[in-house]
């Protein structure tokens, strides 16, 4: 049985949803059976002080009997008034010792790819998801980006959708396509061509235990779940989103006096897209895209 590493980095400005967000995703991906309102029930996570690599999910393409071991590496946030190049100088160093540490482990074996194997896992890091906080792009987001393109292949998602309106959110999806032009960024953006279809939804189940409320999400995360079996190009597109823009995460489900935001919704959230587009669609791609950067580093 083949087995492919998939290690993500994790970055942004500190109070976005970062590690919610990470943990929402594995959550509902690695146990890929079961009612989604549930699996999505994901509490507020703690700060994340240091840089975290300690976890690892992994599931069964059986088709292909691989096994997709994916690894989040979740970095600690900075703050508004921290200095750019502090903030990205230690995670951008931390990314450049994992290229290191691969090609220590080629060596090691006389030149062999060590990649996909148990005895020497592949330490580089695959890509980078960057969450912006809404309405406004900061100099510390394009250094980052500037400073990992170089390195993986960068994902922009726009953090708590849930606080701004369709039109403030497609001016901030234009903001980000002319800001990052102007400083050279190039996001990796989920192609169509890329993705496949995905797997059949789970059956939502409703226990004797289960309320209203969430038995009315599960409804939700299934009708969103069979409609990302399409492809792409027939899907609907969330809240004036157009091909290519950025994604627009809520992180967690929550109730507020004027409403219910569901996370897993595709009116609310790009959430459950997300999940499916990361974890199942674009993995390879991904993958293959990081191994041409790090051949790029190893030749200099």
């Amino acid at each position: 049985r083949k087995q492919l590493s998939f290690n993500i980095m994790v970055g942004g400005l500190s109070g976005l949803g970062k590690t919610t967000t990470i943990n929402a995703l594995f959550r509902g991906w690695q146990g890929g059976a079961g009612s989604l309102s549930k699996e999505w029930a994901v509490a507020p996570a703690e700060v994340t002080r240091d840089i975290d690599n300690s976890r690892a999910f992994e599931r069964l393409d059986p088709p292909s009997n691989t096994v997709l071991r994916v690894t989040p590496v979740d970095t600690p946030g900075y703050g508004d008034k921290l200095d750019s190049e502090r903030a990205v100088s230690p995670i951008h160093e931390y990314a450049i010792s994992r290229m290191r540490n691969r090609l220590r482990a080629e060596r090691s074996v006389r030149g062999a790819d060590p990649i996909d194997t148990k005895a020497h896992p592949d330490e580089q890091l695959h890509c980078l998801l960057y969450f912006v906080p809404p309405h406004r792009l900061l100099s510390t987001d394009r250094l980052f980006l500037q400073r990992m393109q170089r390195l993986m292949p960068v994902i922009v998602v726009i953090a708590k959708a849930d606080t701004l309106s369709d039109a403030e959110l497609a001016a901030q999806r234009e903001m980000l396509k002319n800001e990052l032009a102007l400083a050279h960024i190039a996001p990796y953006t989920f192609s169509e061509d890329v993705a496949r279809s995905a797997d059949a939804p789970p059956t939502a189940g409703s226990s004797a235990g289960s309320s209203a409320a969430d038995a009315a999400d599960a409804a939700v995360a299934f009708a969103a779940a069979k409609e990302a079996r399409l492809p792409l190009s027939c899907r609907r597109y969330s809240r004036g989103r157009q091909p290519g823009e950025a994604l627009a995460i809520a992180s967690r489900s929550a109730g507020y006096p004027w409403g219910k935001l569901s996370a897993v919704d595709p009116n609310h959230s790009d959430l459950l897209l997300l999940q499916q587009l990361l974890l199942s669609h674009h993995a390879e791609e991904l993958i293959h895209i990081a191994r041409a950067k790090y051949h790029s580093y190893r030749r200099r």
